[in-house]
């Protein structure tokens, strides 16, 4: 008799965050599946920058839809790091090895809530090494974040291929985003904006 393994689907996740002096924050991540790409953004006030980076990590898997293999880029270390030794953390009563509390224990009961059904593997990627999803993230979480702070708004998740529910504000912000899309990708890719 033959027996087929069924192995789940590889999604790839290129992420990033970005905080300024402000406490004003902005996240992206760029979701591929083999068959579908899509970025995801978001940001808030009052943050830092490692709540954002972490915050691009669950809010992009979140919008998985069944169980996967996941590969996820960051170049945060501490985003890295953090999902090598978040159950650790968790099963030592969220104290870290130097006996302090875990710093962002709400986004990382989050992110272990998000993760429990997928395989998530996490890299280090260097930033600004013009490898271009890490750069495309970067230019997506910053303009995210200014967005931010030119609105009257505390925060806002952008959610993908138009989802519905978006408040009025959350949808202006989102609009701005998706024209800047197009001039960052080319500029990127090293295309003329012209």
């Amino acid at each position: 008799m033959l027996f087929l393994r069924i192995l789940p689907p590889r999604v790839v996740i290129h992420t990033d965050g970005s905080c300024n002096e402000t406490l004003t924050g902005g996240y992206a991540a760029i979701v591929r599946t083999g068959v579908d790409e899509f970025i995801v953004t978001g940001g808030k006030k009052n943050t830092t920058n490692n709540r954002m980076e972490l915050l691009a990590v669950i809010s992009a898997i979140e919008q998985l839809q069944c169980s996967a293999d996941v590969l996820i880029y960051s170049d945060s270390q501490y985003v890295v790091s953090g999902i090598a030794h978040v159950h650790c953390w968790k099963d030592n009563g969220w104290v870290s090895r130097s006996y302090k509390p875990v710093k962002n224990r709400d986004l990382w009961e989050r992110y272990l809530k998000v993760a429990k059904r997928h395989q998530i593997k996490a890299i280090w990627q260097k930033s600004h090494n013009g490898e271009a999803y890490n750069e495309l993230c970067d230019k997506l979480a910053k303009q995210a974040r200014d967005t931010l702070i030119e609105s009257d708004i505390d925060e806002f998740n952008s959610p993908p291929h138009g989802v519905d529910g978006v408040t009025d504000d959350q949808d202006k912000v989102k609009k701005v985003l998706q024209q800047n899309l197009t001039l960052i990708m080319k500029e990127v890719s090293g295309e003329s904006a012209a």
